[in-house]
């Protein structure tokens, strides 16, 4: 819309392309060379971290710019530099929240209640001195009121996928259906929960399950299935984005695997890419929120007890009977879940958001024809 924009990112095996849009859009892009965290010891974290945060830094007292778009990697200390920059350097900024990050540390790395408590306050100064909060759920949203966040400038928008669907055609009706389980390994996504109930499950239904990913507790989920002879479970390690969603077309059912009450402070991104690929989804959820409700309105698929193993079971053999018995329809799922979860839906949300800060910005008249965003 003729604003300057400028990217602050790290490189990624994507930078011939994304250099290529961006020069064709105009698009200023800092790069900072840094290798994925992901399964990285404490040390390297950090250092990811700071070297990140430094640039930033740099980037916010050099160069002017009118707004900032900050988002929730690093977790919260990006934005509280954003906000105290702020006075000095005369810009709105705008929260884009896709993980509530103190709380998911709280679960994930152990923190004591003390620091937790710390990163919270600070996390809800920086939501509260935000001119728009941008997250992906009600859930998530309400998770930031029960802070006593401003509600006034807490904005839904839930993302979409980035994979081009492909054309999907109706499976035949397998002899023994599969699960598959595409992502991070990690505490959080109660993946031994979920084998357990498919163990339960497999003497009603027998099926596979493919678990693709790595993570940093792969190893001890090998050894699990291992020690309790689970050979219908079959490992894949982490492959490219396309191979992923070849395996995905392949399966019959995706599972978005997670612990009790994830979904209160992250979205379930994986979700979109098994409705693009035309499969319905097994959801580990604990509460019927709005994942269980378009899931049920719109024939995607069905949820599944994130605590007891047997009510999870119930509902791995109830989806696999409906695959078995031709209840799913592969393109269907693919035309709602790209309804529900386009880029142009998407972008219609966010450029009513987009005018509403530019509407709001606190410089001359003549600025807002052209302003700086970073």
């Amino acid at each position: 819309n003729g604003d300057d924009v400028t990217i602050l990112t790290s490189s990624t095996s994507s930078d011939s392309e994304r250099n290529d849009w961006s020069r064709k859009n105009e698009i200023n892009i800092h790069e900072i060379s840094l290798k994925s965290d992901r399964g990285r010891n404490f040390l390297f974290r950090i250092s990811t971290i700071l070297r990140y945060s430094y640039r930033l830094l740099r980037t916010l007292i050099f160069e002017k710019h009118d707004v900032v778009i900050t988002t929730s990697y690093p977790p919260v200390l990006s934005t509280t530099i954003v906000r105290l920059l702020k006075p000095l350097r005369g810009y709105q900024y705008v929260y884009y929240l896709q993980d509530i990050f103190p709380e998911l540390l709280l679960e994930q790395r152990g923190l004591k209640k003390l620091l937790g408590g710390i990163l919270k306050r600070i996390d809800r100064e920086n939501v509260n001195q935000s001119i728009a909060v941008i997250t992906l759920s009600d859930a998530m949203k309400q998770t930031l009121e029960r802070r006593g966040c401003n509600q006034g400038n807490i904005f839904i928008i839930q993302n979409y996928t980035i994979e081009q669907p492909h054309a999907v055609k109706q499976k035949p009706v397998p002899e023994r259906p599969s699960l598959i389980f595409a992502g991070n390994m990690g505490s959080l996504q109660n993946i031994k929960h979920c084998l357990l109930a498919s163990q339960l499950a497999f003497t009603t239904v027998p099926h596979d399950f493919v678990l693709v990913g790595d993570g940093n507790e792969q190893q001890k989920l090998k050894q699990f299935v291992k020690d309790n002879d689970l050979s219908h479970v079959q490992f894949h390690n982490k492959v490219s984005r396309d191979a992923a969603l070849d395996l995905m077309t392949k399966a019959n059912v995706g599972v978005v695997a997670a612990k009790p009450g994830l979904f209160e402070i992250a979205y379930p991104s994986k979700l979109l890419s098994y409705l693009f690929a035309g499969i319905p989804a097994l959801v580990f959820t604990d509460s019927y929120d709005e994942i269980a409700a378009k899931l049920h309105q719109f024939r995607l698929g069905v949820t599944a007890s994130p605590a007891d193993p047997q009510e999870a079971a119930n509902s791995i053999v109830r989806i696999l009977k409906d695959i078995q018995e031709s209840r799913y329809f592969s393109e269907l799922i693919q035309k709602n879940g790209i309804q529900l979860f386009s880029k142009d839906r998407y972008f219609s949300s966010y450029h009513v958001i987009a005018n509403k800060v530019k509407q709001s910005l606190t410089v001359p008249n003549e600025l807002h024809e052209r302003s700086d965003c970073v």
